[in-house]
């Protein structure tokens, strides 16, 4: 289908001019910086700031990931270390759904929150949201019955 780049992120601080082969739409390419922070993300072992509130979070969302259908998180974009299209970021509950089975291929959840390539009006970006950040999970196809929602700090992290 295409041809495989690789990329040793922790080498380098800024994207090599012969990166992407001829023709190649800029539009389809998540960007260097993102790459760049998936990297340190997926290499940055340990979350060190990991509360027992995100571990709740963190069991809850897996959890509801072996039913069929979505699970879906409320978002408060003005906390830290979210990542989302700049259109999105004035958004205290944006609600997001993610599943094994919706096609994101890069999907992952760990200490950290939850991440993955999605797609927004045809633009690809690699999403990113801390569990700090999350307020609300719930199956997207039944919230009544397997709604939670955590208390959110005051302030907002800067």
């Amino acid at each position: 289908m295409g041809e495989v780049i690789h990329v040793d992120f922790a080498k380098l601080s800024s994207p090599p001019s012969d990166i992407w082969p001829e023709g190649v739409d800029p539009q389809n390419i998540i960007s260097f910086e993102e790459m760049k922070r998936k990297h340190q993300r997926e290499t940055s072992g340990i979350n060190p700031d990991f509360t027992p509130q995100d571990l709740q979070k963190l069991e809850y969302f897996s959890s509801l990931l072996d039913y069929p259908g979505n699970t879906s998180t409320v978002v408060n974009t003005h906390y830290k270390g979210v990542s989302l299209p700049e259109q999105f970021m004035s958004n205290t509950r944006l609600f997001l759904n993610w599943s094994y089975k919706s096609g994101i291929t890069d999907f992952q959840f760990d200490q950290w929150g939850v991440r993955g390539g999605m797609t927004f009006g045809g633009t690809p970006f690699f999403v990113e949201i801390p569990w700090t950040a999350i307020w609300q999970i719930c199956k997207a196809d039944d919230p009544g019955n397997s709604l939670k929602i955590w208390p959110m700090k005051e302030q907002v992290e800067e």
